[in-house]
């Protein structure tokens, strides 16, 4: 298989299946795309990689909806499904060029097979400071994907968070949200 094959297996299938839609998720899809099979003049490709990675549909809800219904035989013949949320719509493109290639790098090191497929958060463990997710962000950022703090969702909240204070009720909410 090369890359070629990559893409139709997985971008091509993905937007056939109406899974992958254009936007800035679908961006960030190339993005991984063109770095993954990009040689950078050390005799160094991460093409290898891209095409030895299991065939993933690739699903990118409209943001309008609250939820989707497919066809049962949508994900026939893919290995995994990755989600790339709605909300990523409103980041940069940076974080969502990591963010897909964190999603390839867990399908990359088996996450989404067996007991891995389903990431419980650990008690007392925040979700990114878990161990599968501290080996994803190594291998993305391993392939030159650098992984980008200050994100839309995060000062979003700091700024829910900061309005709400003084009401212990909302705060109450809130908090438990979060959990």
């Amino acid at each position: 298989m090369n890359q070629f094959n990559w893409w139709d297996n997985n971008i091509q299938a993905s937007l056939k299946a109406g899974a992958l839609r254009l936007g800035k998720r679908f961006d960030g899809v190339i993005n991984f795309y063109k770095v993954m099979t990009r040689w950078d003049g050390d005799d160094k490709s991460n093409e290898e990689i891209l095409v030895a990675l299991p065939k993933t549909l690739i699903w990118t809800p409209a943001l309008p909806h609250a939820g989707q219904v497919f066809r049962p035989n949508m994900a026939a013949g893919f290995d995994a499904i990755m989600y790339l949320s709605p909300s990523l719509e409103f980041e940069s493109q940076a974080f969502i060029n990591h963010t897909v290639a964190h999603e390839f790098a867990h399908v990359h090191l088996g996450h989404h097979v067996g007991e891995g497929s389903i990431q419980l958060a650990k008690a007392g463990i925040k979700h990114g400071d878990q161990q599968h997710e501290r080996e994803a962000d190594a291998l993305a950022a391993e392939w030159r994907f650098k992984r980008v703090k200050d994100t839309w969702m995060s000062r979003t909240m700091i700024a829910f968070a900061k309005s709400i204070a003084g009401k212990p009720r909302l705060c109450k909410k809130f908090m438990e949200a979060l959990k």
